[in-house]
């Protein structure tokens, strides 16, 4: 059975679901530092575990963000099984945008944290 219709569907269903999320953050889409700073806190360990607490505490913004945190996650893993059947995958113009905050993010982590020489 082939996984890519499901996974298509999903990454269509996730989109929504970041664009719902992003509605309740008061994202702007075209506001790279708002995006890159939502990237900066998915990707540190430390603030992920903030919101959590927060979210556990009943802060509504925490849990939206929380949950935004697991669509990024998932939006991850969808790309990723996409790219194993050999295709690109996305849920919209606003995922790209968060994408490219992420992979802005991440690099900038490579770039103040880079990995040891294999030797």
């Amino acid at each position: 059975m082939n996984a890519l219709p499901f996974l298509l569907r999903d990454a269509e269903q996730i989109g929504l679901e970041i664009e719902r999320k992003a509605v309740a953050l008061q994202l702007d889409w075209r506001n790279e530092t708002m995006l890159r700073a939502l990237a900066h806190e998915a990707m540190d360990p430390e603030v992920r575990m903030q919101v959590i607490t927060m979210a556990g505490r009943g802060d509504r913004m925490a849990i939206v963000k929380a949950e935004m945190f697991g669509l990024i996650a998932l939006m991850e893993r969808t790309m990723a099984g996409c790219a194993d059947l050999g295709w690109l995958c996305h849920g919209g113009e606003n995922w790209k945008a968060l994408g490219r905050a992420l992979w802005a993010e991440k690099a900038l982590r490579e770039q103040q944290h880079p990995e040891p020489a294999a030797g």
